[in-house]
């Protein structure tokens, strides 16, 4: 018996050291001003200004990894997020040698401490816009409360893995290229923006709920429920919708704080309303659907085919209606039926 239990120790320990030394240490960046903190797990590199970002990272991607082999029923590829400190791009050989040492993907992610001074600069400057005549202590207290406050960006970074991950997945030759024309990878965008916002944590996915929920009874001003006929092909708003700010139609890492009533503003509605509508077609195809529809869909796609196509070839085996005009009839029914917030949200 003694014997058996140590040779079952030896083979956990043997398999644990293999497990370890299959993890590639992170590369040396030369090229860019390489935050002094990088950790590497099966996941990916994660490179950050501080130990403790570093480890945040590498969190938000294990969990977008169990997501997305949940969501879209295939592992998701090894990659990198890389913290930065301004609004430039990475350059092409930072990108050319993490591809060579085995990244199927790259994050640039603006550093946390970077991003909190600069919403609070960009508060401050329009809090004294809209209040000249606030004195100067009030205004700085409350820029860095709202700076303190926007901190957090747990979830919009588990959304931005989610796209680099797609786009590596299904679009492996698209995930090291920016390409203006389209707003994520080849994928038309409602799916793009469907593993983006399948990956997002308790909090966005709860308000995205209540949002379509409104959206649903026709309660979210300038921001109708869409029939999937146009829903399906529109383009992205960040790409399409003339009345946002240039920064927010920009593909560049752009911080864009505005702060004023959002029902003054008719082309943010219209894109908080698109996300919204988002995650209402993520949880039906999740109640609606069996497992892995949406990996099913984004392999069809990436082989050329278009989601009419999909309809007709492999719709009925998840449960779905296999043409355009009946899927709207059930995607109709479920929502009159107000299961929009039916499913749990991600892992935290």
């Amino acid at each position: 018996m003694f014997r058996r239990l140590f040779l079952a120790s030896l083979l956990l320990t043997a398999s644990h050291s293999a497990a370890s030394a299959a993890i590639p240490a992170c590369p040396a960046l030369s090229d860019v001003s390489t935050p002094p903190h990088c950790l590497a797990t099966e996941h990916g590199w994660f490179y950050a200004g501080s130990e403790s970002e570093a480890a945040a990272y590498a969190e938000y991607a294990r969990i977008v990894s169990i997501e997305f082999a949940r969501t879209f029923a295939r592992p998701a590829p090894f990659g990198a997020v890389v913290a930065i400190d301004s609004n430039q791009l990475l350059p092409e050989s930072t990108k050319a040698a993490l591809k060579q040492q085995g990244a199927h993907w790259l994050l640039a992610w603006l550093d946390t401490e970077y991003m909190r001074k600069e919403v609070e600069k960009q508060v401050r400057k329009q809090f004294k816009q809209q209040n000249p005549g606030m004195a100067p202590a009030k205004l700085n207290a409350l820029a860095r409360d709202f700076a303190q406050r926007s901190a957090d960006r747990s979830d919009l970074l588990r959304h931005e893995i989610g796209h680099s991950v797609l786009k590596a997945a299904y679009w492996p030759q698209e995930a090291f290229v920016t390409d203006d024309a389209h707003y994520g990878s080849s994928a038309p965008d409602w799916l793009d923006e469907a593993a983006a916002i399948a990956m997002e944590g308790p909090k966005d996915t709860e308000s995205r709920r209540i949002l379509f929920v409104q959206m649903a009874a026709g309660d979210l001003y300038h921001a109708p429920l869409k029939p999937l006929d146009q829903f399906l092909g529109m383009q992205h708003p960040r790409k399409s919708d003339a009345g946002l700010p240039a920064a927010m139609r920009s593909s560049k890492n752009n911080i864009t704080v505005g702060i004023g009533n959002l029902d003054d503003n008719a082309a943010l509605v219209r894109m908080i309303g698109y996300y919204a509508q988002v995650r209402g077609w993520v949880d039906f195809l999740s109640d609606s659907a069996k497992p892995g529809v949406l990996g099913s869909i984004a392999e069809s796609l990436a082989g050329g085919n278009d989601f009419e196509q999909w309809l007709s070839q492999h719709a009925a085996e998840y449960g779905l209606a296999t043409s355009l005009p009946a899927l709207q009839s059930q995607w109709a029914a479920w929502v009159r039926k107000g299961q929009a917030p039916g499913k749990s949200a991600p892992e935290s």
